[in-house]
């Protein structure tokens, strides 16, 4: 069923970006998506400063993720990276010469090196299977390194649970709580440095989460 829900998902992630990004200019977009990600770092500049001799990993980036921005080299990752190239004209990957992109799930990634800074940004309840997600990010990053994981997380136990079995979130097919999202981290090894709320929500609240690899 999991297995299922993460290819429903998916067919609907595609469906969302050509809706979303029909009508916009494209250099419009991509200047208030690259100030959007300065501004994100900013909000997390207590515990990542990025500096050009990093080395990092945006998993699962999209078409617009913040390897827009990062000054050093980047890999990017996104199981949905040939289908961007095909049906979407915003994304030229070519415009970036400092990013590799590779069309795969996180799960599956693996490379030949380990990443200074590993982002994963609105992406971990899109998974497939969550706890191998997880320790796909804690397997690709150095020891010394951080994740940068953003996350909506539940802030109400009944809607989580409605959610969850009613399938009112097509796009996301898991559905935690900060706490869990938190045990999961540990779980996997990872030691939590910052955590800070970048908008509260009715339903969700949208949290950044940095950890460490010891």
């Amino acid at each position: 069923m999991t297995s299922l829900r993460w290819k429903i998902a998916q067919y609907f992630e595609k469906r969302w970006w050509g809706n979303y990004l029909r009508g916009k200019e494209p250099d419009d977009y991509f200047r208030w998506k690259q100030n959007y990600w300065n501004n994100f770092l900013h909000e997390i500049s207590d515990w990542v400063k990025p500096n050009k001799n990093h080395n990092f990993l945006d998993m699962g980036c999209g078409p617009a993720g913040i390897f827009m921005v990062l000054p050093g080299q980047v890999t990017a990752v996104d199981p949905l990276i040939e289908q961007y190239k095909l049906k979407l004209p915003f994304f030229i990957p070519e415009k970036f010469d400092n990013v590799d992109f590779h069309t795969s799930s996180a799960e599956e990634f693996k490379h030949q090196t380990q990443f200074d800074l590993v982002f994963s940004l609105n992406v971990i309840n899109h998974v497939r299977d969550l706890p191998q997600a997880i320790l796909s990010l804690y397997r690709n990053c150095k020891t010394g390194g951080k994740l940068i994981l953003s996350i909506d997380s539940h802030n109400n136990k009944f809607l989580r649970t409605a959610f969850r079995y009613l399938h009112f979130d097509i796009l996301h097919p898991h559905q935690l709580t900060l706490n869990e999202y938190i045990n999961l981290l540990e779980e996997a090894g990872f030691t939590i440095r910052g955590e800070k709320c970048l908008k509260k929500g009715f339903v969700f609240d949208y949290v950044v989460l940095v950890a460490e690899k010891l």
